[in-house]
């Protein structure tokens, strides 16, 4: 089982800020789980004495989101859908009126209330920690701080997860601790008969926000202001971008079939990085000659690069330049790659990987591949390593021939990256060789950094 299968339990040893949310978060999915699935009778129904029912709760836990994220935490209303709402304001409105409310609103109105918190909570972590101060006060004047806000959440979650409980084990018997395994509500992400519900953030302040893993596929971007925003890693393929105001921007990555005021720029782009540096074409070699070629000009370039470095202060090459991988690093991030595409794919090694191998950031957590970014190798350290995988590539290169180059791997067994599928030699090939030349001119770019930082 992975984080990914279980991805509200919180973090073994992460920061304040981390377990709180962890907790926070195990508390809502649970609460979630226990009210999910069900009918209006089933969320109407009552155990004992109490008026107290699962429709109840959604409704009263998402108005406690949205008020603890926006009246508490900034002063600001607490803004749709309450405003329209027909709230009188007493405690128990809520769970009064959820006995008129549909189950598929009652999901959704959840749902909502907890994705917009998230943002607006991240948006003010960005800015600070959670010593700082909130809106909410108590008489003296004294306000209250952002841990202060998280702890209660944290405490109404508790006890009505609890109720949650003892209601749902009455209406149909199910019990437990934590949802299964690859649980999510309705099926998925803000699902309401069997369809998602698309979130609307009309207004709202998310500067500074953090989108991490996050599904926006088919997201709409109307009079949205993305200045100094940080795409990373993203696909954005199929983007349309109508009436945008694009200046200063700075965009590397793959670049194709993109289109900019009629015009494809990709053609044109490849042609000026070619022209600019006439070794780019041999990376796209075509048959066995030309990928030795290719191999001889990646050594030669490398070798000048890993030059360059020994003669920097030893500290520096561990340092990262606008939060990329530090030169180690990057250096770690291509014994990945070669572990995985020439010794995993090719050579048929089920585990490849050394415990320094790096994948990169994105890459979901896949064991037994290994991802460790607080080590501090030397760099003599990591040289041996990358040297003996070079040397390794090198035997495969001088190997080849026209058949093997169009030949197609057998596929591997075992987890880890690649998947275990066949793939073409060449392709895996020209995957190394792309990493490699990339990531040489990452390498050059920061460490032109890193020594004006020490001039």
């Amino acid at each position: 089982m992975t984080d990914n299968d279980c991805p509200w339990e919180p973090p073994l040893a992460g920061t304040e800020a981390e377990q709180l949310i962890g907790a926070l978060d195990r508390l809502r999915a649970t609460f979630r789980w226990k009210a999910d699935g069900l009918d209006a009778a089933g969320l109407r129904a009552r155990i004992g004495a109490s008026a107290m029912t699962l429709g109840g709760l959604l409704k009263h836990l998402a108005a406690n989101e949205d008020f603890a994220f926006t009246i508490k935490l900034t002063g600001e209303p607490i803004g749709a859908p309450w405003d329209a709402s027909g709230s009188d304001g007493s405690n128990d409105w809520e769970f009064e009126s959820a006995a008129e409310d549909a189950p598929d609103y009652l999901y959704a109105l959840w749902d909502g209330a907890v994705a917009r918190s998230r943002a607006r909570l991240a948006a003010v972590l960005a800015r600070g920690g959670l010593d700082q101060p909130v809106h909410a006060s108590a008489p003296d004047g004294r306000h209250a701080s952002l841990r202060r806000l998280l702890c209660d959440l944290i405490e109404e979650y508790g006890r009505h997860t609890g109720h949650a409980d003892l209601i749902r084990e009455a209406v149909d018997g199910v019990t437990g601790e934590d949802p299964p395994a690859g649980w999510h509500p309705g099926g998925g992400p803000l699902a309401v008969d069997g369809h998602r519900v698309p979130q609307v953030f009309a207004g709202a302040d998310l500067r500074g926000a953090r989108f991490d893993r996050t599904d926006l596929t088919g997201a709409r971007l109307r009079a949205a202001d993305l200045t100094g925003a940080q795409f990373r890693g993203c696909a954005l393929h199929k983007v349309i971008m109508r009436g945008v105001e694009l200046g200063n921007v700075d965009i590397s990555g793959e670049i194709e079939n993109v289109m900019m005021n009629g015009v494809d720029v990709g053609p044109l782009i490849e042609a000026e990085l070619d022209r600019r540096d006439p070794d780019r074409v041999r990376m796209r070699p075509s048959d066995p000659a030309g990928f030795r070629h290719a191999w001889d000009v990646v050594e030669r370039v490398w070798a000048g690069t890993v030059d360059r470095a020994r003669g920097m202060p030893p500290e520096l090459l561990h340092e990262s330049v606008d939060g990329e991988w530090s030169f180690t690093e990057t250096l770690r991030h291509l014994v990945f790659a070669t572990d995985s595409w020439i010794r995993r794919v090719i050579l048929a090694d089920p585990a490849p990987w050394d415990a320094l191998d790096l994948p990169w950031d994105e890459m979901p957590d896949t064991p037994p591949i290994p991802r460790d970014r607080s080590v501090r190798p030397s760099l003599d350290e990591v040289l041996r390593l990358r040297r003996d995988r070079m040397s390794t590539v090198r035997r495969v290169i001088d190997g080849l021939t026209d058949a093997s180059l169009d030949a197609r791997t057998e596929p591997v067994t075992g987890p880890g990256w690649p998947p275990p599928r066949s793939f073409v030699v060449r392709e895996c090939l020209l995957v190394i060789l792309n990493e490699e030349w990339h990531h040489r001119l990452f390498a050059e770019r920061d460490l032109d950094t890193l020594a004006a930082r020490g001039s």
